[in-house]
């Protein structure tokens, strides 16, 4: 079994509690990783939220055990402000993109294209 295999994504799923959250981050090629984002979509049941990191060519993929998983965004942007202080990194603005491609509802759809196109 690998960390890319189905069945590590499976045994990953059931081992989540259920509000856990599945945090991946590709590097790299994008046309290594696309069959994963898939077979994660899949086990996910479509929970899952694919971003793109501004700064590089990075992907981070969240997947959601809860069905219907809707976060609090206010107090997610409260925690941004306070980790950029810590940390110097735009916090909230991940945070604003999770939140916009979790409205749309298709900001996995626009990173999927974009990887194809990137082929």
């Amino acid at each position: 079994m690998t960390l890319t295999s189905g069945e590590f994504l499976e045994n990953t799923y059931a081992a989540l509690n259920g509000d856990g959250i599945l945090v991946m981050n590709f590097a790299g090629e994008n046309s290594r990783y696309r069959d994963l984002i898939g077979k994660v979509r899949e086990i996910f049941d479509l929970q899952t939220i694919l971003m793109s990191v501004k700064e590089d060519s990075n992907q981070v993929l969240l997947g959601f055990k809860q069905r219907l998983f809707e976060p609090d965004w206010s107090r997610l942007r409260h925690r941004a402000k306070e980790l950029r202080a810590q940390y110097r990194l735009d916090f909230p603005a991940f945070v604003q993109i999770m939140q916009r491609a979790a409205r749309s509802g298709q900001g996995w759809r626009d990173d999927l294209l974009s990887l194809s196109r990137k082929r």
